[in-house]
């Protein structure tokens, strides 16, 4: 059925059948403002379109989308969220979650964790659709901040896909529509509701455009539209594979709706702008920085490094980047060669030479001015390290810069740098036809110097050139040159005539040419043996081809090299040669010099030389065959068809023609002068005109100069504000970064106002974001509701206040408050202090004091053991030997050293858990007056040792107190020993206790060494002493009062000291608040004793000493003790002996107290035995830590003998 037969009328109504896969895929890119242009494009699309389209959005990682309820109710199509490797459908709408990265792979959607960092998810994927679908994508550009898409649609457009972007005056938020327009690549500028309509167009193209094309390329008939693109660019498109010309031209007639070549044509002609179009689509332009990142490595690893330990000291490294577009792969190379350059320390010189034949390009490149998208390719370090941050974007370093030229030239047709290190041209010769493509691999091969680099694109290789250039990298196409050898036959012989041949052949077949390229090698071989040395010359003396041992007489010049043979020679021949090549292109004969002195690598030579014209009706331009020969032989048969002629005529010859061409130079001069001169007079009545012109503009000057007077003081008065604005700009800006305090300005609608760099990384800020609500971003810390807290500080006015850590684990000081200006409208500020060392510190500090506290607990261990044995073997000492007044006096100063040992570990400990807050008052209600005769009792045998005088005042009413008695008990014992110390021997001590309404006031006081005011103001403070003399007989730690000063104050009371100063005694007055009397008096610790019959014991410990001094004083008060040395052996001792009560110590080898204790405790015939805890570690948690391993008593070491009988006693079990 042809497309002009009637359709058939269907018998009854059937539904279409959709194809399997979508005819095309539509990428839609949209961000801030883009939901109104999503409704409006998608209400217009037709439900049968056969396209599938997909959202690309920027979405906050932790935000529901509900982009796919919404585009439900505005189209007819399937709406489905994105899965991953879910197949595409036609007529079907695809968004894309949060929180991932979408692309695209056999038509299929992948989705990927998100990564860190910068985030452009439009220019992912429409990277990955062109690379998937070819000229099967489609990408439309919708409202948007910052640039994102704009390198995909440049993938998309050189696959030759369709590009489309909105309108700028219909997106609320132009950035991304209007960065896409910059790039040029975009086909169709449209709004939203008719952008459906270009899609299904373009997508139901007409096939007959594309036949029409491809015939007119197989049959030769592109040569109207080259010409066009040769006159206006200078660049013959002839040499481009016909696929290629085929497919942009195909395209551009798709966009103009043309189905007809040649109408095309005539449109190419009236319109410029379509003719720069399709220019600008016939060069491939697609680059970005670090393309491919592997080949770079691979170039940093090792081909660069080699590169730059072979240049010698100050030697010229030599680069050349062919094609460079505009400029990001040039730039690439630089960072790597100047980075390697540094790291190794080199000297060399490096020069890059980048060209292109798209001048604009260049101009790009050069300028080296960039988009922040433009260099996502690149880390962070680089981009800092070589970019200048400027107004428009980020400027190449002027040390990047100056490493590299940019300059027009055409691989095919311009010779090459010479003297080159490497060559990089990537994705160039893809698209040359395979005789273009070896013509420009030789040009490369000439100008690279032997061991130089050269680099490819992925479907790019040497072809048959390989066997000149060593592969390096097989997979990333990276190749060296092998030898020093003249590919010459390569270099000029296939170039197409500047002015366009009569037949291109772009479509001719090439079946029969490899039987076709044996015969030429044959012909080749031929040549070489028939012909004598020689070169084959084009009608510009350019060599095409070369014969025999030709190049010894041949001089290469420095630089740039030239083909043109006269630039090759030297001397006699250089003349003879010209003289020939003169006189046969006019006599259209062949010509010959004899005996010509030439010089050459061996030496001096005499040669003949013979120009032979050669015309070939099938070829445009005609030819020269110059032959360089040794003298004839006698033998040899004379050319008759020559002429040969003496040198000095022919001399005489060039002579005369010079002088007529510098006789018809001079006349041309003179006639420019002529013209010169009446140009000149009418310019001289233009300038009269002029004058005349000037003196109404000067009337008029004056009135303005009046005008411009007023305004030049408003603009003064102006420029002065601004400055004074800019000035505090600029201090408010530098204090904020200098802080490096994180901070962010949001206003009353949550718009970020303005943020400091600190903060950018914390929520992925860049400037182009200013204006947007902040809830739109996603933030690192660890901190949920910021916005609803945000929200909150804004209508209360209150400051918030928290520490928040990032994900990271950097901790913050977070504050939130309003921020209210001069003007009506309000906001909220909010700031990050960076608090991670304070907390690192803290934590420091933390683990310092646990391990002084597990040093000072150990300590006090390792101490009250030994101490506790000496007590004991006082006590022995004492009931043993009691009518021996000699030992009386030695075992009363070990008993007072001891306990003065005892007290100072006490006090250490309790300072140190007061200082904490670790201390737990035991509260109970007490008699404060009972508790200090007590105290009076126990520090009475010093005030005797001393000759002190004690003069008691206590009430003779109760005193009560809510509070613990012990620790209360601690601190009279603390100023009691404090005045006994500090009074020397024979003084007066006084202690005073009585109730004052709801206060009891307790008052000691001495006529000791006193207080001077500095030492006053500070006595209560930790290691401040009164004696700070070398006389320590007094002995203490400086601890005592400060551990009274927490004591009292733990206790709802107050301490103070009054002193007249020194030599004049101290008086301390303590006051605590008084509560009533309980219902039943609680007899006073002092009074409390109790009598039980003796019993059995085991005493387990495992210091000899102590184990054997305690047990002995146990036996002297009746009890029946047995011993054990650990714990293995205190728990057979036990289930052996059955006694009725165990002292057990704690740090026991083996197993320790508290496992005993709880073995005891889970056997039914020792659960109910009485356990009480012996241990030198005393804190309130290890009381914890015995009662819940089971004991019912807990004593620590050092101990007097009567304080473990009274426990014993206590606990029912009578000595």
């Amino acid at each position: 059925m042809s497309p002009d037969d009637p359709p058939l009328e269907p018998i009854e109504p059937i539904e279409p059948i959709e194809p399997i896969e979508p005819t095309h895929v539509v990428a839609v890119g949209a961000s801030a403002g883009g939901l109104e242009a999503l409704e409006l494009l998608f209400r217009h699309v037709p439900v049968d379109s056969g396209m599938a389209f997909i959202v690309v959005q920027h979405l906050s990682p932790d935000f529901r989308s509900q982009m796919d309820e919404l585009l439900a109710r505005w189209t007819s199509l399937a709406v489905k969220v994105a899965e991953h490797e879910m197949p595409l459908a036609p007529n079907t709408v695809y968004v894309m979650p949060p929180n991932v990265e979408l692309t695209i792979s056999d038509r299929r959607l992948m989705l990927n964790a998100r990564g860190k960092g910068l985030s452009l998810p439009i220019d992912r994927f429409l990277h990955s659709l062109a690379q998937d679908l070819g000229a099967r994508a489609m990408a439309v550009i919708l409202s948007g901040t910052g640039s994102d898409g704009t390198q995909g649609i440049r993938a998309v457009h050189a696959a030759g896909g369709l590009v489309v972007a909105q309108d700028e005056q219909t997106a609320r938020f132009d950035g991304m529509p209007r960065s896409a327009i910059e790039t040029g690549v975009v086909d169709e500028v449209l709004p939203p509701a008719e952008i459906g309509a270009a899609l299904v167009n373009h997508a139901h193209q007409t096939p007959s455009a594309g036949d029409s094309v491809e015939r007119a390329v197989r049959e030769g008939g592109m040569r109207a539209i080259f010409g066009l693109l040769h006159d206006r660019y200078g660049i013959d498109f002839s040499c481009y594979k016909p696929s290629t010309i085929r497919r942009r031209t195909q395209r551009r007639m798709d966009m103009g709706h043309l189905a007809d070549l040649s109408a095309y044509i005539e449109q190419l002609h009236a319109d410029r702008a379509e003719l720069d179009a399709l220019y600008h689509d016939l060069l491939i332009g697609v680059t970005e920085f670090f393309r491919d990142p592997e080949v770079f490595t691979r170039l940093e690893l090792d081909v660069v490094p080699q590169l730059l330990r072979e240049a010698e000291h100050g030697q010229e490294l030599r680069v050349w980047v062919a094609g460079c577009a505009t400029g990001q792969e040039a730039y690439s190379l630089a960072i790597l060669l100047h980075e390697a350059k540094e790291r190794l320390g080199s000297s060399a010189e490096i020069k890059i030479f980048a060209t292109d034949v798209h001048r604009p390009s260049l101009d790009h490149a050069s300028a080296g001015l960039y988009s922040s998208a433009d260099l996502q390719g690149l880390t962070s370090a680089r981009r800092h390290r070589y970019f200048v941050p400027e107004a428009k974007g980020l400027r190449v370093s002027a040390e990047l810069r100056r490493m590299i030229v940019f300059a027009p030239h055409n691989v095919v047709r311009d010779a090459p740098f010479t003297k080159l290190d490497m060559i990089s041209c990537r994705n160039l010769l893809i698209y040359l036809q395979p005789v273009m493509q070896r013509k420009v691999l030789s040009l490369f091969h000439f100008g690279l110097r032997k061991g130089g680099a050269l680099l490819l694109g992925p479907s790019e290789s040497p072809g048959d050139l390989g066997s000149e250039f060593e592969t390096l990298d097989s997979h990333h196409r990276i190749y060296r040159k092998r030898r020093e050898v003249r590919l010459l036959s390569g270099m000029h012989g296939v170039t197409p005539s500047p002015g366009l041949p009569p037949t291109l052949g772009l479509g001719a077949s090439r079946s029969g040419r490899s039987g076709d390229g044996q015969l030429m090698d044959v012909f080749s071989a031929v040549l070489e043996q028939a012909l004598p040395p020689g070169v084959l010359l084009d009608e510009e003396r350019r060599i095409v081809q070369s014969f025999g041992d030709v190049g010894s007489l041949l001089r290469l010049p420095r630089g740039r090299p030239s083909l043109d043979l006269l630039d090759l020679l030297e001397g006699e021949l250089k003349l003879a040669v010209a003289g020939a090549l003169h006189r046969a292109s006019l006599s259209k004969e062949p010509v010959s010099f004899c005996g010509i002195r030439a010089a050459s690598s061996t030496g001096e030579r005499i040669i003949d030389v013979e120009v032979t014209p050669i015309d070939v009706p099938t070829t445009a331009g005609s030819f020269a065959l110059v032959s360089l020969r040794g003298p004839a032989a006698p033998t040899a048969p004379a050319r008759s068809e020559a002429a040969r002629i003496d040198l000095q005529v022919v001399s005489h010859d060039r002579l005369e023609a010079l002088e007529l061409e510098l006789r018809h130079t001079k006349e041309n001069l003179q006639a420019t002068i002529e013209e010169l001169e009446a140009s000149n007079e009418e310019l001289q009545a233009t300038n009269e005109e002029l004058l005349a012109s000037n003196e109404e503009l000067q009337s008029t000057n004056e009135e303005l100069h009046s005008v411009n007077e007023e305004l030049y003081t408003v603009n003064t008065e102006h420029q002065r504000k601004i400055d004074q604005l800019t000035e505090l700009t600029d201090d408010m800006d530098n204090l904020l970064v200098s802080t490096e305090v994180n901070t962010l300005f949001v206003d009353e609608d949550l718009r970020i106002r303005k943020f400091t760099p600190a903060i950018a990384s914390t929520f992925n800020l860049v400037e182009s974001d200013v204006g947007r609500k902040i809830h739109a971003f996603a933030h690192d810390l660890a901190f949920d509701g910021l916005t609803d807290q945000l929200a909150h500080t804004l209508r209360t006015g209150e400051r918030f206040e928290q520490e928040v850590s990032t994900r990271s684990g950097t901790a913050y000081l977070m504050r939130v408050v309003p921020y209210r200006g001069q003007r009506a409208e309000g906001g909220v500020v909010l700031t990050l202090t960076d608090i991670t060392e304070l907390r690192r510190v803290e934590l420091a500090l933390r683990e310092q004091v646990t391990l002084r506290d597990q040093f000072l607990a150990m300590l006090s261990h390792e101490l009250r053991n030994p101490l506790a044995a000496v007590n004991n073997a006082v006590s022995l000492l004492r009931r043993r030997a009691p009518d021996v007044d000699a030992l009386m006096g030695p075992v009363g100063m070990i008993e007072r050293q001891s306990r003065h040992m005892q007290r100072l570990l006490d006090d250490l400990l309790d300072v140190s858990r007061v200082t904490q807050g670790k201390i737990r008052l035991r509260r109970e209600v007490f008699d404060v007056v009972a508790l200090a005769r007590a105290a009076v009792e126990q520090v009475q045998p010093a005030i005797d040792a001393h000759g002190h005088t004690l003069v008691l005042e206590l009430s003779d009413a109760p005193a009560w107190v809510r509070g613990d008695p012990t620790r209360v008990h601690q601190v009279i014992d603390n100023l009691l020993s404090n005045a006994i110390k500090y009074t020397p021997n024979g003084g007066q001590i006084g202690l005073r206790v009585v109730g004052h309404g709801d206060r009891v006031e307790l008052v000691v006081r001495d006529d000791g060494a006193g207080l001077d005011e500095a030492t006053r103001s500070r006595i209560f403070e930790m290691f401040v002493q009164a004696d700070t003399t070398l006389d320590r007989s007094g002995g203490g730690l400086g601890v005592g009062l400060t551990l009274v000063h927490e004591l009292v104050e733990l206790h709802g009371g107050q301490i103070s000291v009054f002193s007249a100063g020194l030599g004049r005694g101290s008086t301390f007055t303590v006051q605590l608040p008084q509560v009533e009397a309980p219902a039943t008096a609680r007899p006073s610790p002092a009074t409390t004793s109790t009598h039980q019959p003796p019993s059995k014991l085991v005493l387990v410990e495992d210091r000899p000493e102590l184990r054997e001094s305690l047990a002995e004083l146990l036996r002297d008060e009746g009890y029946e003790v047995v011993t054990a040395a650990d714990g293995s052996e205190g728990l057979e001792t036990i289930a052996r002996e059955r006694p009725r009560g165990a002292l057990l110590d704690i740090g026991l080898p083996g197993i320790d107290g508290y496992e005993v204790a709880r073995r005891l405790r889970a056997e039914a015939a020792t659960s109910g035995m009485v356990l009480v805890a012996m241990t030198g570690y005393g804190t309130e948690e290890d009381g914890v830590r015995v009662a819940d391993a089971g004991f019912d008593a807990h004593i620590v070491k050092p101990f007097l003998i009567d304080d473990v009988l009274e426990r014993l006693r206590e606990l029912g079990l009578g000595g």
